[in-house]
């Protein structure tokens, strides 16, 4: 019930009995992929993706196809053509601040991925961890009976509750609802019990709140700094493009103590877009923040 109830503030109306609680999204992706695939299977992922999901494919044995990527994230053209290519029969994105590059799909953009994803029988797994910092519902509204959500409150409200879900439809729901070792028995009831009293209570509303005021200012902090694309919506991380090798960037920054992720760790393939991933909400204060910022701006000066 209380993971119906955060589902329904990001625009998704779905019954409790939809809803598998996890610890934490990690677990849920894990969860969700094993449901729906198998050893060997390809899985469509963006040509950038998360670490959590490179480590999943390896765990579970997946073979995973990247997809070409804009400002906005997956293309709709490229998606259809690494389908079209594979014998793919899952993707999984990210489409809201995508993660490392913090891409934003906008409403057009996930109509059009869910009409390839429709048309080519494929099954969404959406990662919306980052989904309650913006003002988009989930690609997977377009989809309710093509997808699996994956969500938690860790990076929008309260990090200290590994408290994550699954929502989906009943046919993709109920074989989870069966595997209760890969679920919920790795929940902690003291991480279980104050998820759902805060999401009762309006704690995690408020903690949400303030995280986007917070994400928002250090954002604009960033953008006065860095040297960052005019069109790149707020996020709690950014991505700065390098026209040389991005390990050599990050390493300068290492030596300024400036800890950055280079393009190779989210790299599905070895030629992949050159850039750098920079977490914005780490440092403790902004104060700490707009000095390593400013590390970083004088690393890009100094190569320009």
């Amino acid at each position: 019930m209380a993971g119906s109830q955060w589902l329904a503030q990001r625009g998704l109306q779905v019954s409790p009995a939809a809803v598998v609680p996890c610890a934490g999204a990690q677990q849920a992706l894990a969860a969700a992929l094993q449901s729906i695939c198998r050893p060997g299977d390809s899985v469509l992922v963006e040509e950038l993706t998360f670490p959590g999901m490179k480590a999943v494919a390896r765990q579970l044995h997946l073979r995973l196809v990247p997809v070409a990527m804009d400002s906005q994230g997956c293309t709709p053209e490229a998606l259809a053509r690494a389908a079209e290519a594979s014998d793919a029969r899952v993707v999984v994105l990210v489409p809201l601040l995508q993660n490392p590059t913090g891409a934003l799909a906008g409403a057009e953009r996930c109509r059009s991925l869910a009409e390839v994803i429709r048309q080519r029988g494929l099954t969404l797994v959406e990662d919306d961890v980052y989904g309650a910092l913006t003002d988009r519902p989930p690609l997977s509204g377009y989809l309710p009976e093509q997808s699996l959500l994956v969500t938690s409150l860790s990076k929008a409200a309260v990090p200290g509750v590994r408290f994550g879900m699954i929502a989906g439809a009943a046919s993709l729901i109920a074989p989870l609802r069966e595997e209760t070792h890969a679920t919920t028995w790795l929940l902690s009831p003291l991480a279980l019990e104050l998820a759902c009293l805060w999401i009762a209570d309006g704690t995690v509303q408020r903690r949400l709140e303030w995280q986007k005021g917070e994400m928002t200012a250090r954002w604009k902090l960033a953008r006065r700094v860095l040297p960052m694309g005019a069109e790149l919506p707020a996020a709690p991380h950014v991505w700065l493009p390098v026209a040389g090798d991005a390990e050599a960037m990050a390493e300068r920054c290492r030596r300024r103590q400036v800890e950055v992720v280079a393009s190779r760790t989210f790299a599905v393939r070895r030629e992949v877009p050159q850039g750098l991933r920079l977490s914005l909400t780490t440092p403790a204060t902004r104060a700490e923040l707009q000095e390593a910022l400013s590390r970083v701006a004088e690393v890009f000066a100094e190569t320009s």
